[in-house]
């Protein structure tokens, strides 16, 4: 007789058969859906967790195809992320060729989720390929709260948008969070400047020591803080507050307001006030002001002296 040792092969198979069960265990109880396909996008195998996730069976996925699977946008943004690899690819076995893709997938009840796949191609030992291997993890409540933020910073635009005053929402660095039209055009731009940007991308060199040394005091302190500035030949009065998150000051808003126009009509009325006090205080006759309950508001000196008392006792009196 021949005799054989094929210890070897046993060695080789008994492996196989392990590796078998344990690649299966994992995706039998993987949380996310483990799936194959072959080259015309049909399912081969689904794991278990597609019950949970979709309602269907892996039994019932097994032969479905994916424009009955996913929704014809997504279908058609895989079928591009799938042409650009193989261009890439030029046709040879990748493995690194990888895509990721956020797509709607449909339930057995017919509605629909939002799920994440990533996927490669399958090659058998010749380099021909032969289907595709992915995963899906469902990320409906991730993308709802992602339009919940979405929602949340244009309304948060839409409020600073609304008022006349300059506002600005910030990091602690200074990186942009929020900023309206009117801060925008204050400090040169011609719209809204983009979130995560540096604030200090725009502020004149000559005034970032300034706003940074405020920045931290505002941080130190979390308290909000009273600056006013002259930026351009224009005035600007800003509050600058903390954003504080517990016992930790986490952003910064800034309000401010162009208060040049007032500053001015402010110094001209003095000025005109003062022009006249010295017509009045000059003047040879007396002179006297009355309000609507003829309490007299104003006396110069000479009405003073012709009633024989100071000025000061003289206001007050009808």
């Amino acid at each position: 007789g021949i005799f054989r040792d094929v210890t070897d092969r046993r060695t080789a198979e008994k492996m196989a058969r392990d590796n078998l069960y344990k690649y299966r265990f994992l995706a039998e109880n993987a949380a996310d859906v483990i799936w194959t396909m072959n080259n015309d996008c049909r399912y081969t195998y689904v794991s278990p967790s597609v019950e949970r996730v979709r309602g269907f069976t892996p039994e019932e996925m097994v032969g479905m195809c994916a424009d009955e699977a996913v929704t014809s946008d997504s279908l058609t943004a895989s079928r591009k992320a799938w042409e650009e690899v193989d261009r890439c690819s030029d046709g040879r076995a990748d493995p690194a060729s990888i895509i990721r893709l956020e797509m709607r997938f449909r339930k057995k009840d017919g509605t629909m989720i939002w799920g994440e796949s990533m996927a490669r191609r399958l090659w058998d030992e010749d380099g021909n390929a032969v289907g595709y291997i992915g995963t899906t993890r469902d990320i409906t409540e991730r993308k709802r709260i992602e339009e919940q933020l979405r929602t949340s910073e244009h309304f948060l635009q839409s409020m600073i948008n609304a008022t006349e005053d300059s506002v600005g929402l910030f990091n602690v660095d200074g990186t942009v969070l929020a900023m309206n039209r009117n801060m925008a055009r204050f400090l040169g731009l011609p719209g809204e400047a983009d979130a995560g940007r540096s604030v200090f991308d725009f502020i004149p060199e000559g005034l970032q020591p300034l706003v940074r040394e405020t920045f931290a005091r505002v941080v130190e302190t979390r308290a909000p803080k009273t600056e006013q500035v002259v930026w351009s030949g224009r005035i600007l009065d800003g509050v600058i507050y903390p954003v504080v998150d517990g016992d930790e000051a986490t952003a910064i808003a800034i309000y401010g307001r162009d208060v040049t126009e007032a500053r001015f009509a402010e110094e001209a009325r003095k000025k005109t006030q003062e022009q006249y006090r010295l017509i009045v205080e000059t003047a040879n006759e007396g002179i006297l002001g009355l309000d609507a309950n003829q309490v007299i508001t104003y006396a110069n000196k000479i009405v003073a002296d012709f009633l024989g008392c100071r000025v000061e006792d003289v206001i007050g009196r009808s």
